[in-house]
């Protein structure tokens, strides 16, 4: 049975999920454009910017997709013990508290 509070998390994960989607679906777009215009088929060809899109794309897919395993995770197992209220007050108390360096 789904509760109310797995579902608000569920919905949560699955909203950012779209959002690190979306963004990936922009670099790729990116990398794409600069291939094309420099009429390279694979790797950079030299060129810095292609290079640069290339590893943006790369660095977003390598921490976006467990990114979003984990966020997942966490919002399902959170949700079904009741931390998800319980915990976010006190944690966000201790870190507004804090005066950072």
């Amino acid at each position: 049975m789904m509760t109310e509070a797995l579902m608000h998390a569920l919905q949560a994960a699955a909203l950012w999920s779209g959002l690190l989607i979306l963004m990936l679906l922009v670099l790729s777009g990116m990398v794409v454009s600069g291939r094309r215009r420099h009429m390279v088929s694979f790797g950079d060809g030299g060129h810095s910017d292609l290079l640069a899109a290339s590893r943006a794309f790369g660095n977003c897919v390598e921490y976006a997709t467990p990114g979003m395993a984990a966020m997942a995770l966490l919002a399902w197992s959170a949700a079904r013990r009741g931390w998800s209220m319980r915990w976010a007050r006190p944690c966000w108390r201790a870190a507004s508290s804090m005066r950072w360096a």
